[in-house]
């Protein structure tokens, strides 16, 4: 039993030291718990954008719908006006489904204000994308959720699709222009509007700095391990982990 504690506290301590280096930190965690609050203390409720009134929360899933013309488009707003993510330097984690419009354009992320075509997609291959720089070649289904992963920083852009890398492209595309990081809305001017889907999302993560996708423990060993964490000071640690993510410098 000494040697198992022994073993264990060795665990925690390296644990401890491994996440004390992180360079990327995670600052809006959502879980959709009935409401868009954050589990992170300081970061914003997300703003939801729902001019037919259709959204509902369901089972720890918050559901959006609307139309593809641009004024009736429902999805999520995350206000980063407090600077919690920098400009050129963060990534952005979620788990969502879309509805509808297979072998379409359907916008993911915009960062310029619903201003503008370019942004991050699934593209009409069902197919991450971001426009108009870079695609992928890994099968996004529609009615089916899938685990997301956006980085951006040092000048490239990185997509991650069900924890494997679609793709890393040099671009500024997804630099953060406007104080609003809007999810699945399309812009509301210029070319190329409508590229839209009613869908859900289970979570969504946001983090300032690069995340790298890797292994993490199993359930069952982060019971064992839990101890360990709190002990460390992590915030955040949630059931929604699925998501298979670890931060590395």
């Amino acid at each position: 039993m000494k040697l198992i504690r022994s073993s264990a506290i060795g665990i925690f301590g390296l644990m401890c030291a491994s996440f004390g280096a992180e360079a990327a930190t995670l600052v809006a965690d959502y879980e959709f718990n009935g409401d868009l609050s954050s589990s992170i203390a300081g970061a914003p409720a997300l703003t939801a954008v729902d001019p037919l009134g259709v959204a509902t929360f369901s089972n720890g899933v918050y559901n959006y719908g609307g139309s593809t013309t641009p004024a009736q488009q429902g999805g999520l707003s995350f206000d980063n006006s407090g600077h919690l993510l920098t400009a050129d330097d963060y990534s952005i984690s979620m788990r969502f489904l879309f509805n509808d419009r297979n072998g379409a354009w359907r916008r993911i992320v915009d960062v310029q204000g619903r201003q503008s075509d370019n942004g991050f997609y699934v593209d009409p291959s069902n197919n991450l994308d971001i426009y108009p720089v870079q695609g992928s070649s890994g099968a996004f289904s529609t009615g089916q959720f899938h685990t997301v992963l956006l980085t951006v920083g040092g000048g490239e852009a990185k997509a991650y699709l069900d924890n494997v890398l679609q793709f890393t492209t040099t671009t500024t595309v997804m630099n953060l222009q406007d104080s609003a990081i809007n999810l699945f809305l399309d812009n509301l001017s210029g070319g190329g509007q409508g590229e839209w889907s009613s869908g859900s999302i289970d979570y969504a993560k946001f983090y300032n700095g690069v995340v790298t996708v890797g292994s993490v423990p199993e359930v069952s060993t982060w019971a064992m391990l839990l101890l360990g964490f709190a002990g460390c000071g992590l915030a955040g640690f949630r059931r929604k982990l699925a998501g298979s993510l670890s931060v590395s410098g």
